[in-house]
């Protein structure tokens, strides 16, 4: 007969005969019950390690705004095209070393028509910050929203919600399960300056106090770089130009709207004509057939209603005929101009035989001429 030995349980406490060398719970309740407390320290560690990202800090700013986490895409596709969004903005900017761009709402966050707009890929935009800014809260169509009159109690936003409750219930409403694929798809980078401050938690050579949390990364980095003789790490980057971000965000949303692609089959016509190594002495109409696109398109990828490419068309070449003709009046008037001040520049020269009369003798030697004379020569 087999000798049981005697253990205290894991979960409980409680002493018990083990038929098993390996046994660790008394009973499978205590067994299932560490089983559930395993998985909760893996949501734990889930939560944790993406409320310290970039995204997720984007999302709760956001779900603030809106007063709520309903907002905030369910399906896994859509939250990860939602990420790439994001990061696209980040790249366009630089990594955030300029401020040339920012996303926005095609529906607005504020309540319009009674909903809300939505965080869905197909209602976010990358615009340049002027026109965003000058755009506002208007709406000119189109976009996802939600219905502002019946939102779920559960999901609202108080005045009072700090920002550790907010990811909590943004994690509540997308679900564990959905969060693990998008952790493992997405891959959401951490934030830049929480990177740099576990650095110096895990391993600490200041010799005096030093107010971490109030400095910058970049001077995070040069201390750390102070600290370990090694050079700062600061990449530098390029704003994307805008025709290259409108391209972009055309492609990308005639996914979601159809009609926007032949548009962009005749806008990639027209970005073709920008190249920074011609751009000083391009053709004038190119230039404003350019211009003009940027500025019919930009309102479009807002939500306004898609006009006729031949519109869109008709237009830049009138703006570009407009340009040329400007252009040749301008050159007519400053050739016209030089014309008339180079005739009265020689209107204003005395003759020279005159001059030669009134104030030279040529038969005079030239050492015996006046200095006075010889600087009013105009010849």
């Amino acid at each position: 007969m087999a000798t049981k030995t005697r253990k205290r349980c894991k979960v409980c406490g409680d002493r018990f005969y083990a038929s098993r060398s390996t046994a660790i719970y008394c009973s499978d309740t205590c067994r299932k019950a560490a089983d559930r407390a395993k998985e909760e320290d893996k949501d734990s560690a889930l939560l944790k390690s993406l409320s310290n990202t970039g995204f997720f800090s984007y999302l709760t700013y956001q779900c603030k705004r809106a007063g709520t986490v309903e907002v905030v895409p369910t399906q896994l596709e859509s939250l990860v095209e939602l990420h790439s969004v994001y990061v696209y903005n980040n790249k366009a900017n630089a990594y955030k070393s300029e401020k040339e761009y920012e996303l926005s709402h095609i529906h607005p966050v504020k309540v319009t028509e009674g909903r809300i707009g939505s965080l869905h890929p197909s209602n976010i935009v990358v615009q340049p910050l002027k026109f965003n800014r000058s755009h506002g809260s208007k709406y000119l169509g189109g976009g996802h929203s939600i219905n502002a009159y019946r939102l779920k109690s559960e999901y609202k936003i108080d005045d009072g919600d700090d920002r550790n409750t907010i990811i909590k219930k943004i994690f509540k409403r997308i679900g564990v399960t959905t969060l693990k694929q998008f952790k493992k798809i997405a891959k959401p980078a951490t934030l830049a300056l929480i990177k740099e401050l576990a650095w110096f938690d895990r391993v600490c050579l200041l010799d005096k106090t030093i107010k971490l949390n109030e400095m910058s990364v970049v001077q995070l980095r040069e201390l750390k770089a102070s600290l370990t003789g090694t050079e700062p790490f600061n990449l530098s980057f390029s704003v994307y130009a805008h025709h290259e971000v409108l391209l972009h965000e055309l492609k990308r949303l005639s996914v979601h709207r159809p009609e926007l692609i032949p548009v962009v089959e005749w806008y990639a016509t027209i970005a073709s004509l920008y190249d920074d190594s011609v751009w000083w002495w391009n053709d004038a109409g190119d230039k404003s057939m350019f211009d003009m696109a940027l500025a019919l398109l930009q309102p479009i990828l807002a939500g306004a209603d898609t006009p006729p490419v031949a519109t869109l068309q008709l237009a830049c070449q009138n703006a570009a005929t407009a340009s040329v003709e400007a252009l040749a009046a301008e050159n007519e008037a400053k050739r016209l101009q030089a014309e008339s001040e180079n005739e009265a520049f020689w209107a204003s020269v005395p003759d020279i035989d005159n001059w030669l009369d009134s104030y030279v003798d040529i038969d005079m030697p030239l050492k015996q001429r006046t200095q006075e004379q010889i600087d009013n020569c105009p010849f």
